[in-house]
């Protein structure tokens, strides 16, 4: 993801590239009409953490998609009266700072939030493996109890991130089966809520994860996929990785489905490279991870 601190250097992509990127969005986006041919799709953002100094940013970014968000419920139903995409907002690994840092934008613009949260993990550092730099190795998730208090919030809805966040398609049959039972079963003892909602760790999976997902009870199961409709499979769901830190224009060519071309040429390239997994990092729709 990306963030201040050097945090874009591991996230959002650098130089020519970022730029070749964000040209051929322009590009897109002019043909679809700035967006409003895509009427009938979702974006689905995902973010992560949202530092104190990213806070500003991140509640111009909420202004931006006022009126335009959905809840993730009304996945099912992607239809827009306004000409442009729907926008659902999503947050990974549950950090601390969103109840400073994000929540009250939330609020101030009426924006409902899906956050998954990691089972085992809840109230301390990320255990999981982090790049040196990267600006959140060292912040707080949310303890229970602030995760319960969170899940009373009318707007937020609290899904799983796995137990443990391993890769989950690096993982013999039962590790897997654990790390999505577990997971769901001690959200849904802690929170009183059913846990329909699954986000993959580093957004990796293959067709044996997806399989034990929706065996466990999950009911949509979340990527970093570049996608706009459900494909093959309609209860996966293709997220956007987003951060406060993009340029207005990065944000704007986001929100109206201008990355969406990145799926395509990311599956192409695993496809040429004899990739079966899908491997998507936590980066920002201007750089490409096959």
């Amino acid at each position: 993801m990306g963030a201040s601190n050097g945090s874009t250097k591991a996230g959002i992509g650098r130089g020519p590239v970022r730029i070749v990127y964000a040209m051929v969005a322009l590009v897109v986006w002019l043909l679809t009409g700035g967006g409003r041919l895509r009427r009938r799709r979702n974006v689905v953002l995902c973010y992560h953490g949202v530092l104190a100094d990213q806070s500003p940013h991140f509640e111009r970014q909420m202004r931006a998609i006022k009126g335009r968000t959905r809840p993730v419920s009304d996945l099912a139903n992607p239809s827009s009266d306004r000409g442009r995409p729907n926008i659902i907002v999503t947050f990974d690994d549950a950090f601390m700072n969103l109840i400073t840092n994000a929540i009250p934008a939330l609020h101030t613009h009426n924006i409902p939030a899906m956050i998954f949260a990691v089972s085992d993990n809840l109230g301390e550092r990320p255990r999981w493996s982090m790049p040196d730099d990267h600006p959140e190795r060292f912040e707080r998730t949310m303890t229970a109890e602030e995760l319960q208090a969170v899940n009373q919030d009318e707007l937020i809805t609290i899904g799983s991130h796995s137990a443990t966040h391993p890769r989950l398609d690096s993982l013999e049959r039962e590790s897997l089966d654990r790390e999505l039972r577990e997971s769901k079963s001690s959200l849904e003892t802690m929170l009183g809520a059913t846990m329909t909602d699954l986000a993959l760790p580093h957004g990796a999976y293959n067709s044996g994860v997806l399989r034990a997902a929706k065996g466990v009870g999950y009911q949509r199961i979340h990527t970093l996929e570049h996608d706009l409709a459900p494909g093959a499979e309609p209860h996966v769901v293709g997220r956007f990785s987003a951060s406060p830190d993009l340029s207005s224009l990065e944000f704007r060519l986001l929100i109206d489905g201008a990355y969406a071309w990145l799926g395509s040429l990311r599956r192409a390239v695993r496809k040429a490279r004899g990739h079966r997994g899908h491997t998507p990092q936590h980066e920002n729709p201007t750089k490409v991870a096959a």
